[in-house]
C-alpha cells in the first residue's frame, strides 16, 4: 500500500505539470561532460556550527549556530578571519534568526526572521550602512532581493509557499504553493531549495526528496519540470511524511549565475549521509532552459557550496561541517 502510495504520489506529480508544460526526463548519461574535481582542504583556525555562507568578492561570509560571532568574514587569499561580529540578543548589533539574502549588489545584506529587520553593510569596510524594518510576516527560508523587492520561500503546518514581497507596494504574492502536493501529502514532500535569477525575472526549485526541479517566472507560470529517471522514489510514512533515514536525498543545494543553474546532487539515503559513506556526489550544472550542461564529481558528501566565478575555470568551495577546518576547494586540473 506504501508503494502504491509513492507511485501515485509522482503519478499526479507529473500529469499536473504536463498540463501545463512538457516534462524533461533525463539521466545521468544525458550530461556531455563528467568532470571529476580535485580538492584541497583550506587550513583554518578551528570553526564549528557553520549553517550557511556567501562568496561576495573576495570574502566568504559564513552564518554560524552560535551566541556569539553569529557571523565570521574570512578573506579568500589566504582564509584568515578578517572580521567578527553578532550575538545574540535584542540590541544595537544583535540578532535572534538572522539569514545571508542572496543578492545580486556589492553588498552583505542581513534578514532577521525574528526582529524584521534588514541590515546593509559595506563590503569594503564591513561596516554599517542602513538598517529598516521589513514587514515580513513569514519566516523565510531563502531570502534574494529583487529589484523592487524580495522572493523567498516558506513553509507553514499545512503548505510551502514561494513568495514575492514588495516593501513599497506593502504586498505580498505567492508565487508558488505546491497544490499538486500539499493537498494531499505533508509539506515534507516540498522540501528543497530555492535559486533566483534576477535578469531572466526566474526561479528555480529543486526538492530534496523527489528527483525533480521546476522552473517558473515570478509570476508563478511553469516554464520547465526536469526529472532524473531511474532513481528510487521516496518513502512515504502512515502520517503522509517522508522518511528521511531511508528515502533518498536528490538535491541538496543550489546556486545560480544569469546563464546557469548549479544543483548539488547527493543520490544516498538519510541513513548512509549520517553514516559518512558517501565517495561520489555531483555538482550539476544546467542552463535556465533545464539543459544538462555538465556535472562536476566530488569525493564526499558536502553541507553547503557557492561557485567561485573570479578565474578562466569555475570552481566551488564545499563545508564540511564534521571537520574543524571545514572549507574544501574543488576545482578542474
Amino acid at each position: 500500500m506504501k508503494w502504491f502510495c509513492v507511485l501515485l504520489l509522482l503519478s499526479f506529480y507529473a500529469c499536473s505539470f504536463e498540463k501545463n508544460e512538457r516534462m524533461i526526463k533525463i539521466d545521468m548519461t544525458d550530461f556531455p561532460n563528467t568532470v571529476l574535481l580535485s580538492n584541497e582542504r583550506i587550513k583554518t583556525s578551528p570553526l564549528q556550527n557553520i549553517e550557511d555562507f556567501v562568496i561576495k568578492d573576495s570574502l566568504l561570509i559564513t552564518r554560524n549556530e552560535r551566541n556569539d560571532s553569529i557571523f565570521m568574514v574570512f578573506n579568500r587569499k589566504n582564509y584568515k578571519c578578517i572580521h567578527a561580529f553578532g550575538i545574540q540578543g535584542k540590541g544595537p548589533g544583535e540578532y535572534l534568526m538572522p539569514s545571508l539574502v542572496r543578492t545580486e549588489r556589492n553588498k552583505l545584506e542581513i534578514y532577521d526572521k525574528m526582529r524584521r529587520k534588514l541590515s546593509v553593510f559595506s563590503l569594503s569596510n564591513l561596516t554599517l550602512e542602513s538598517e529598516e524594518n521589513l514587514e515580513i510576516v513569514d519566516l523565510p527560508q531563502t531570502i534574494f532581493s529583487n529589484r523592487d523587492g524580495y522572493i523567498y520561500d516558506c513553509f507553514h503546518p499545512k503548505s510551502r509557499e514561494i513568495v514575492y514581497w514588495s516593501p513599497k507596494k506593502d504586498s505580498t504574492k505567492v508565487i508558488f504553493d505546491f497544490p499538486h502536493l500539499t493537498k494531499r501529502y505533508d509539506t515534507s514532500v516540498t522540501t528543497g531549495f530555492l535559486g533566483f535569477n534576477i535578469n531572466n525575472q526566474l526561479i528555480v526549485y529543486a526538492y530534496q526528496y523527489l528527483p525533480i526541479f521546476i522552473i517558473a517566472d515570478i509570476n508563478g507560470t511553469l516554464i520547465k519540470s526536469v526529472k532524473l529517471v531511474n532513481n528510487d522514489e521516496p518513502v512515504i510514512l502512515a502520517n503522509g511524511k517522508i522518511d528521511a533515514v531511508n528515502s533518498i536525498t536528490y538535491f541538496f543545494g543550489l546556486r545560480t549565475t544569469q546563464s546557469s543553474i548549479f544543483l548539488y546532487y547527493v543520490g544516498y539515503s538519510g541513513e548512509n549521509l549520517v553514516k559518512d559513506v558517501c565517495q561520489k556526489t555531483y555538482i550539476q550544472e544546467y542552463t535556465w532552459d533545464g539543459n544538462p550542461v555538465k556535472q562536476y564529481q566530488i569525493n564526499r558528501f558536502i553541507w553547503n557550496f557557492d561557485l567561485v566565478e573570479d578565474s578562466a575555470s569555475i570552481s566551488f568551495i564545499g563545508i564540511d561541517i564534521n571537520n574543524d577546518s571545514p572549507f574544501i576547494k574543488y576545482y578542474e586540473k
